[in-house]
């Protein structure tokens, strides 16, 4: 027998020892008695602590590989075609000038051809598969309206006639989910939304405003106000070094609107990636700053019980990056398709046309083959499971960074503080509840 190669030694002290497992996302308390006999595989083979170890696959076979393990579990689900994704551009057109986003110069709407050629792209495959999932995205989706609401009910159908279940999500900036948008999403079948807020009102519309530079963030929070209870609300907010001192002062807005048990927040920092985005690239904190940040933001949500925080819990990357997924495209307005958002925009970049027959083009195969067995820096790191070699696109344009997850000790970081504040307080409650 042998101790995983995807341990992590989270703390040791006289009285325990934690331990996580990257690949199975395990993670354990043991006592100081255990932790020796696990430190030096003091077993015998009918140990029930040996058979909890295995089964969280802290402790492995000697005959077992590991990497190949993790490989053929990874490929399975990565080529797996019984689920499909369509993430649907309708318009590069946005009603919002924020000051990090890239600017689209053509405001472009997806034409009736191109929802027919679409929907007939669906048709080829609607057959093959047992999910279809739909995500809406821009530019703001909801300036697009019609194109929205004829693919989705053409969607809706075919997978009742097909007997595929179907689901899908928005992401928007808010500001148009009136009360009859709101009735409307709900008829074709939009099951979450995805909102952006970047801090209380003052720092909010500074960064996201109209067009025209009115403010937005009162008429966003009176809109999720009314659809709360209605789809499941994630908020995402963004920070960047212009705001990340303010960004929490949402949080205490949430509640004045009564809406903090009907939405899940969490902290996205913005990063520049494609080119158009080079401009705000000096505004963008560095890996190890953010992971940091998002320690302080979690520690501090968690001392508050601001529970509507989503404690960012490590999840494994199950078949890695959906761009890399055989049934899983991204339609621009124009109809051509693409593997990841941050190709959208630059038609050289595409992948194929929905109107054609897909190729096997260089760009295509080189989405469906990139492998991060295949970088020595990720064979031989143990985060491997969790990261799934990162972002692929970053990796295709030599911009790789490794995540805050291998950065800055971020993991024990995070961990201890779920156990502390997460675990053991919910362990005590139990206990008082019991009392």
């Amino acid at each position: 027998m042998k101790k995983s190669r995807f341990n992590l030694l989270v703390e040791k002290n006289e009285e325990h020892a934690l331990l996580f497992n990257f690949y199975s996302r395990g993670f354990l308390e043991l006592s100081r008695a255990n932790y020796e006999k696990f430190e030096n595989l003091n077993f015998s083979p009918e140990d029930e602590l040996l058979k909890g170890l295995k089964k969280g696959f802290f402790i492995q076979d000697d005959d077992v590989d590991e990497l190949a393990m993790f490989d053929a579990r990874n490929k399975v689900l990565r080529y797996s075609t019984s689920h499909s994704t369509l993430t649907i551009v309708p318009t590069s057109d946005c009603n919002f000038s924020c000051e990090y986003c890239f600017s689209v110069k053509k405001k472009e709407y997806m034409s009736q051809k191109t929802e027919n050629e679409v929907i007939e792209f669906f048709e080829k495959g609607v057959n093959k598969i047992r999910s279809f999932h739909v995500c809406w995205f821009g530019g703001e989706p909801l300036l697009a309206k019609t194109t929205m609401d004829r693919l989705s009910r053409e969607f809706i159908r075919r997978c009742e006639e097909s007997k595929v279940p179907y689901s899908s999500i928005l992401v928007t900036n808010g500001y148009l989910l009136t009360k009859e948008n709101i009735d409307w999403l709900k008829e074709i079948k939009v099951e979450q939304l995805q909102v952006t807020l970047d801090g209380d009102e003052a720092i909010h519309d500074r960064r996201r405003k109209l067009l025209n530079g009115g403010s937005t963030f009162r008429v966003i929070m009176d809109n999720l106000r009314n659809a709360a209870g209605n789809f499941r609300i994630i908020i995402r907010v963004n920070f960047d070094k212009n705001n990340v001192e303010k960004v929490r002062e949402l949080l205490p807005v949430l509640e004045k609107y009564g809406i903090q048990d009907k939405v899940s927040v969490y902290y996205g920092s913005i990063i520049s990636i494609a080119e158009v985005c080079k401009d705000y690239e000096s505004n963008c904190l560095d890996i190890d700053t953010v992971g940091n940040i998002l320690l302080d933001f979690h520690k501090d949500a968690l001392d508050k019980n601001q529970k509507y925080v989503s404690f960012p819990f490590p999840l494994t990357m199950l078949g890695g990056c959906g761009a890399m997924k055989p049934g899983n495209f991204i339609i621009d307005p124009q109809g051509y398709l693409h593997k990841c958002l941050n190709t959208v925009g630059t038609n050289q970049e595409n992948i194929g046309h929905v109107s054609q027959q897909l190729q096997m083009t260089p760009r295509l195969a080189w989405w469906l083959t990139w492998d991060p067995i295949k970088e020595k820096e990720c064979k031989e790191c143990q985060v491997l499971p969790l990261c799934g070699g990162g972002c692929p696109y970053t990796r295709s344009t030599g911009q790789h960074t490794c995540t805050y997850y291998k950065t800055s000790g971020f993991m024990t970081k995070l961990l201890q503080i779920y156990y502390r504040d997460v675990y053991l307080k919910g362990q005590r409650k139990a206990e008082g509840v019991k009392a």
